[in-house]
This record gives structure tokens, sequence and C-alpha cells, in this order.
């Protein structure tokens, strides 16, 4: 491998000497081309400064045919617009002239209508005041009633609010109702065994009717001493009432056998025994006697007479206290809680939570029902106080209402006779200010005569100048025009040869860069040459290194082969002598065995040893009972019910030794990956191989387990056992917790469920319905609009609504087509303005066929259409006046001949805008109608 890497390196120094020849030659060639390069460098740039002083000379040019084009179009424009002034002058000068005859003809006329309409104001003055004197009565029959109508409504407001009220709290009360009912009813506050025996144990049918109720259901007791009763009564509270001794048995023995829970239990028998005497009159400082303070009914009076014979009542654990030192024959309970029996035992305290009291839950209940009954008669009464006065008030509102119609009846009657007024008045006003306008515009035609006629001679003056000075200017354009065409031809010839000598130098730049691409792999070459020498001399030392420990490393292993076989013959030796004495061993047990006093010192061998094995059985017998012990407390079983399974016992052992011995291999792998290939392996590795192969050959012989393995195992698996930390004796609680909320949440997600099913079968439900209703509707609009665009367009013409999407009719988009005669069947975008207005008008008039809507306002839709559409949309107007009230914003007068109130924007005075409003009148009424029209 030397000799090969020796040769390499030969060989890539004479290669490396013949691409630095050709580097060489390369440089050569790229400096001779930088000259060329240099010198169309400098060609270019003086021919670029040439062109650049063409183009700006150029430019100069253009910059001053340009403004003597600006101005020369200036003049010509203002010689057109002299002209067009010119001829303005004359025509406002003929028109000026007509004007003032029609000026003095219209202000004759306005004077005579003007007198016309003076008369009919007065007349409309005297009906609007017998008006007005009746609207005032109406106003003040109508303020009496509107005060009675507020007065009751306030009174059916306040009502209300007074019973959202009451229902709210009835709702309070009786939800918390419901809820202590319901913990009652699950034996809240109660023992285990308690609530058991109440659910029905194992037999719910058969104890339901032998099982009664606690004793604490059975009584009433005040709030105030309902902590003193229950201190008192303590646990016999909970105590259930069944109906004989019998059911009694049988309940305490099923609580025994099913590990359930504790329950005190009093036969129906034993209630009526003969009860204790009445208590006298309490010791001073003592509220009264317990049995006094308790509510109950007469089948356990008896029983309750004996719990709570000789209890006192005190109003705290000092006077208890007091009262016990007096007489200790009595007990004592306090308001607060504390109980001193007869004995001298105080009970007393609180926990830190708020556990549930039976005899307050009891109380409160009752409570709440009081409470609860109590609102639910306020309720009904107020309910019907409310629907009183919702009755007097939909009354008074009828009156009002009826009150109000009549007098906007009166206020409209008035207000039509003032706009009439109104609109006479404005009349009169217009006609005073059209006249003083005309009469203005009469004075002002005079001026501007004047005025026009001074304008038209100076205008004649400028424009012959203005003609003069645009001949001088043509002159100087056509000298201007060939000194630029003479400068673009300059500018042309010098940047076709910018050109060729920048080909040029791009070609000598393509030289270099080529010179430069062909250099460089040249230079990669060399580096990779020289770095490949580089690489095959580190080989060499590195070969060097490795034989020389190869050698260190044999010489060593020879010298332990030497070692090991002398060791070998040694224990060779050895083994010969052993087994020459073991023959000595055996001759003299034979003659021993033979020998009678020998075999008595055996005996007493025997004897001394039987001692000491005695006393090992005693100490098995101690470590047995630690085992025994620690399986009880540790493991919770009884050792002698263990049943040993050897054969479980040695697969277990068996798989934790493979574990073991696959991660020894697995690391006896890793490490011989990481040498190198040309490296033998090492002693550690034979050592990590030979004791993978030592614990297989473990493995294969399962006859007996490995104690001291086992032992091992268990020792690792007791720590990791006391590292886990104590047993969480709150885990059982926190699991029934978590799994009441569990189940809690599957109802939830349950009802969601239900829910959501509701809501998709009402959503189909509403998409079926609302398909069928758009579906018919869709079809009888459809068809008014097919009959309606015959109408407007003539029998030959074709429409059609097309839904674009069959399968979801709600969603998708509606294509209008449209065949007026004569045309394809197109879509509505193709056609033109017109046709697309009436198009609009046939398909809103079908939708209002099939719903009609009291108002509609339509926004110049005429605009496009000409004098025979026009026509035919009034015509089909018509036929709707009668059921929709109609505002059109229109320019077109045929559209406004049709209108009965007509509303625009008059310019009365020359820059001051008005708003006008006309009424028309029908027909037949004649001079009213013209009157109207003239105002509008």
């Amino acid at each position: 491998m030397i000799r090969k890497n020796e040769t390499d390196i030969a060989q890539a120094t004479e290669k490396r000497q013949r691409q630095e020849a050709d580097i060489e030659n390369a440089n050569r060639q790229l400096e001779s081309v930088a000259t060329r390069i240099e010198t169309e460098q400098g060609r270019v740039e003086e021919l670029e400064a040439e062109t650049r002083a063409a183009r700006t000379l150029r430019d100069e040019l253009n910059v001053r045919l340009r403004k003597i084009e600006e101005e020369r179009s200036g003049l010509t424009s203002r010689i057109a617009s002299l002209e067009a002034t010119i001829d303005t002058n004359v025509r406002q000068a003929e028109s000026d002239e007509l004007r003032a005859g029609q000026l003095a003809d219209e202000i004759a006329r306005l004077r005579v209508d003007e007198d016309a309409r003076k008369s009919d104001g007065a007349e409309l003055k005297d009906r609007i005041a017998g008006h007005h004197l009746s609207i005032e009565t109406f106003e003040e029959n109508l303020a009496e009633l509107e005060q009675k109508y507020h007065r009751a409504k306030r009174a059916a407001s306040g009502l209300q609010e007074d019973l959202s009220s009451l229902h709210k709290l009835r709702a309070e009360k009786r939800s918390r109702l419901e809820v202590l009912q319901q913990l009652v009813a699950d034996g809240e506050g109660l023992a285990t065994g308690t609530q058991a025996v109440l659910k029905g144990l194992d037999d719910p049918d058969f104890y339901s009717q032998h099982v009664r109720q606690p004793l604490a259901s059975y009584l009433e007791v005040d709030a105030r001493f309902a902590e003193a009763i229950e201190a008192a009564l303590g646990r016999r509270l909970q105590a259930v009432i069944v109906s004989d001794v019998e059911i009694a048995e049988k309940v305490l023995t099923s609580l025994r056998d099913d590990n359930i829970g504790q329950a005190s239990l009093i036969a129906e028998s034993h209630l009526s025994e003969t009860a204790r005497d009445t208590p006298g009159r309490p010791p001073l400082g003592a509220i009264g006697w317990a049995i006094n303070e308790v509510r109950c009914r007469d089948e356990v009076r008896p029983l309750l007479d004996r719990l709570l014979s000789g209890v006192l009542l005190a109003e705290d654990l000092n006077t208890a206290l007091r009262l016990r030192e007096e007489d200790p024959s009595h007990a004592v309970a306090t308001l607060t809680g504390e109980f001193i029996t007869a004995e001298g035992i105080i009970h007393g305290g609180r926990t830190g939570d708020e556990s549930v009291s039976v005899l307050r839950t009891q109380t409160e209940i009752r409570d709440l029902q009081a409470v609860t009954d109590a609102l639910d008669s306020e309720v009904l009464s107020r309910q019907e106080r409310r629907d009183e006065l919702n009755q007097r008030v939909d009354q008074l509102e009828e009156s009002l209402q009826e009150s109000r119609e009549k007098l906007q009846h009166k206020r409209v009657a008035s207000s039509t006779l003032e706009g009439k007024l109104a609109l006479i008045e404005r009349d009169l006003s217009q006609f005073h200010n059209r006249i003083e306008s005309l009469e203005w515009e009469q004075r002002d035609v005079i001026e501007r005569t004047t005025k026009v006629a001074r304008e038209l001679e100076a205008n004649r003056t400028e424009r012959g100048t203005a003609l003069e000075k645009v001949a001088e200017l043509n002159e100087t354009t056509e000298d201007t025009a060939a000194k630029l065409h003479e400068a673009r031809l300059r500018e042309e010839e010098l940047t076709e040869k910018v050109t060729e000598a920048r080909t040029c130098l791009a070609v000598e730049q393509g030289t270099r860069q080529n010179l430069e691409e062909q250099r460089d792999p040249m230079l990669t070459r060399l580096h990779e040459l020289l770095e490949q020498v580089e690489r095959r001399e580190a080989e060499i030392t590195s070969y060097r290194e490795r034989i020389e420990n190869s050698t260190r490393e044999t010489e060593s292993l020879q010298e332990k082969i030497h070692q090991w076989e002398s060791e070998a013959a040694a224990a060779r030796e050895e083994r010969e002598t052993i087994q020459s004495e073991r023959s000595g061993y055996s001759s003299r047990i034979e003659e021993g065995e033979a020998d009678l006093t020998k075999k008595r010192r055996e005996v007493q061998t025997v004897a001394a040893q039987r001692g000491k094995e005695e006393v090992r059985v005693a100490q098995f017998d101690l470590n047995l009972e630690n085992i025994e012990r620690t399986c009880r407390d540790r493991y919770r079983t009884e050792l002698e019910f263990f049943e040993p399974d050897s054969h479980a016992l040695l697969l277990a052992i068996e798989e934790r030794k493979r574990n073991g011995a696959t991660r020894l291999k697995s690391y006896a792998e890793n490490e011989d990956a990481e040498a190198t290939a040309t490296d033998s392996e090492t002693p550690d590795d034979e050592a990590a191989t030979d004791l993978v192969e030592e614990e297989e050959a473990e493995l294969n012989d399962p006859a007996e387990p490995d104690w001291p393995f086992v032992e091992e195992v268990v020792s690792q698996l007791r720590t990791k056992l006391d590292s886990m930390g104590p047993v969480n004796i709150d885990a059982i609680e926190e699991f029934d917790e978590l799994e009441e909320h569990y189940k809690f949440n599957v109802q939830q997600l349950n009802d969601l469920e239900n829910s959501k099913e509701e809501l998709l079968r009402m959503i189909a439900r509403i998409n079926r319905d609302t398909r069928k209703m758009f579906s018919e509707t869709f079809e009888k609009i459809r068809k008014n609009f097919r009959d309606m665009f015959r109408e407007l367009f003539g029998e030959k013409a074709k429409a059609d609504l097309v839904l674009m999407d069959d399968n979801d009719p709600l969603e998708c988009g509606i294509d209008i087509i449209a065949k007026p005669p004569g045309k394809k069947l197109q879509t509505i975008s193709l056609l033109s303005g017109g046709e697309r207005s009436m198009t609009a008008v046939a398909l809103l008039f079908g939708i209002y066929m099939v719903k009609p809507s009291p108002f509609c306002v339509l926004d110049e839709l005429d605009a496009p259409l000409d004098e025979a559409n026009i026509t035919r949309f009034i015509k089909v107007l018509d036929r709707f006046i009668g059921g929709s009230q109609f505002v059109i914003v229109t320019h077109s007068k045929r559209t406004m001949s049709r209108a009965d109130v007509m509303y625009g924007v008059s310019m009365e005075e020359f820059g001051v805008s008005k708003t006008v409003g006309v009424t028309f009148s029908k027909a037949g009424e004649g001079k009213g109608m013209k009157q109207a029209a003239v105002g509008g």
C-alpha cells in the first residue's frame, strides 16, 4: 500500500508540472487580450462622447421646434376661438333682439295669472280657519285620553316588573328546594351504610316494603335549635326505621357480609316502648328542655322522649359547663353545636369542609316549601291584576288609535287645504319673482347688446394680428426642421460606429472569458493534485504507525500465551494431586464406616449439627414470619394461599437475563463498529464477547433458579417501588368524582348529539319547505316574466328565467334569457341599454304580479327608452298604480305627463335654485290644470 501511494505521488507530481505549464500559457494569452480590450474600450468611450454631443444638439433643436409648434398651435387655437366668438356675438345680437320682444309678452301674461291666483287664495283661507277650530277640539280630547293610557301603561309596566322579580325569586327558591330535595333523596350527609340501606341493598324491591326513612325525616326543628338537637342526637339521627327485628337482622347481615358499611336501625315494634317521664322546670340559665323544641310524628314520640330525656339547651359552651357543674345528671347541648353528655364527655368543634346537616336541611326544605307556596299565590294574584291592566291598556289603546285616526283625517284635510294655499302663495311669489326676473332680464338684454357690439369689433382686430404672426412662425419652423434632420443623420452615423466598437469589445471580452474558464479547471485540477499528494503522504505515515502498533501488540500477545501455557501445566499437575488425595480419602472413609467407635463419634457430630440446624430453622421461621408480614402489608395476600410456579419463575429469570445479554451484545457490537477495518479485535472486545457467550450459556441451562440474580432483581424493583412514594388513599374518591364527571359529560354529549340531530332535521325541513316555496314562486315569476316580456316587445318576443344549478336552487344564480323580435336568443348582458331597461321592467312587474309592494322607486328607468317604449312602459305602469305608489325620477316629458304630483328644482333667479312641487288636476278641471302646469 505504501509503494502504491508513492507511485501515485510521482504521477501526481508529473501531472501538476504539466498543469502549471498550461496555466502559464493561458495567463500570457489573457494579458494579450486585456491589452486589446483596453484599446477597444477607449475607442468606444470616444465615440459615445461624440454621440452624446450629437444627441444633445438634436434635443435642443427638438425643444426649439416644439416651442415654435406650441406657439403656432396657441395662435391657431386663438384664431379659431376668435372666429367662434365673432359668430357667437353675431348670433347673440340676433337672439337678444328676439328675446326682448318675448319678454314683453311674457310679463303681460304673468300679471293676468297673478290676479287669478290671489282670488283663489282668499277663498282657501276661510276654509282653513274652520278646520283649525275642529282640530283644537279633537286635540284636547286626545290629550286627555293619552294621559289615561299612559297611566294605565305605567301601572301595567310596574306590575310586570314586580311580577318578573317574583318569578326570579320563585325560581331561585324552587331551584334551591329541588337541590335540597335531591340531596335528601340521594342520602347526602348520611353514612355509606345508611345510604346503601335506603337504596335497598342488593334487593331494592324487597327492602322498599320494609325500610322506612331515617329518624331525621320524622323530626321538625326550628333553625335556631337545629345544631343543638343534631349535636344531642348525633349519629342516631341517621337511624333507619324498619318494619321488624327480622328485617333489621337481615340488613345488618348483608352490610357485614358485603363490607358496605355500618348503619343504625330501629324496628317499628321498639318505637312504642314506654317513654320516660315529662321533665319539670328547666334550671336557671338554660333555654329549655331539648324535647320541647322538637316536633315529630306520634309514632316516634316515645323514642324521641327516651333519646332526649334529661337534655338541656344552653346558649353557649360556658353556660353549658356551668349547668353541668350545677347538676351532673343532665346532658347539655349548645346552640353552636357543642354537647356535654351526662357522663361529662364534651363533643364539639367543626371540620374544615361544610358537612351536610340533616336537620338543617329538613328545616330549610320546609321553609323553602312554605316560601314557594306563598310566592305561587302572590304570582297568581299579580298575574290576574296584570291581565286586567293589560286589557284596560288595550281598550285605551284602541280608543286612542281611533281618536288619532280621526284627528289625522282632520289634519290631513287641513294640511291639504294649507298645501293648496301654500301652492297658491308660492305661485304668487313665483309670479312676482318671475316678473321681476323678466324685467331684470329685459334690462340685461339691452346692456348685453351694446357690450356684444364692442366685443365683436375688438375680436376682429385681434384675429388679423394673429394671422400675421402665424405666417412668420411657419417660416421659422421650416428652417429649424432642416437643422433637426441633419442632427438626426449625424447621431445615427455615430450610433452605428459605437455599435461596431462595442461589438469588437464584446468579442475580446468573450475571448478573455473563455480563457479564464479554461484556466479555472486547470487551477482546480492543480489543487486536487496537491491535495492528493498530501493525502497519500499522510496515509503512508498512518500505515507505518499502525504497523509498529501491530508489531508491539503481537509481541505482547505471544508473552501472554507463554504465561497461559505455564498456568495450564500447573493446573493439570494440581488436578492430578487432588485426584490422588480423593482416592486416599475414599479408602479412609470405608475404613471408618466399619469402625463402631467412629460411628459413635459421627452420631455425636450429627447431634451437634442438629442443634445448629434447629437454630437455622428458628432463623428461617423468623424470616418466614417477616416475609408473611411483608406480603400482607405490601402485597395484601397470605403466603399460605400463594401457589408458586417454578416454570413461570424460570421463564421470567430467563427473559430478564436475555434482556441483559442483549444489551451487552449491543454494547460489544457498537464498540466493534467504531474500530477501523484494518484493526484486529482487541482483548476488551474478546472479553465482552466471552461474557455474552457465558450469559447465553447460562440461559440455556434453566435447571434451577439463579437465586442471587433473583434477589438482585427484587432489590432493584423494591427500590423503584419505594421511589414511587406512598399510595394515594384519595385515588378512589378522585376516581368516583372523575367517573361522575365523565357520566355527566357523556350525558351532555348525548344531549348535544340529540339536539344536533333535531337541528339537522329542522334544517332539512326548512330547506325542503324553502325549496318548495322558492320553486312555486320562481315558476309564477317565470310565467309572468314571459307574458310581460311579450306584452312589452310584441308577440314574437321570447324570454325566460333559468336556474344555473337545478340541484341547488337556493344558492345558485339565475340566467335571464331574452330574445327581442329579430334577434337571436341571448343573455341580458348582450342587449342594448333600452332592451335591458325594458327587460328589467318586465321582470319587475312579473315579480309585482306575485307579491305586490306598497311602494316602488324607479330611478331614471326610462332614460335609455325611445318614445314608443316609454308609451309601452306607461301603459304597463297604469296596471299597477291602483295597488302601489310609484316614485319615479325621470327627465321624460311623457312620463311626467302621467304623474299625479311632480317635484323638481327650478331656477327662478339667475344662479338661485328653488324646489317646486305641483299637483296635477284631471282633464275636466280646465283652468286649474293650466295654472298648475304653468306654476310647474
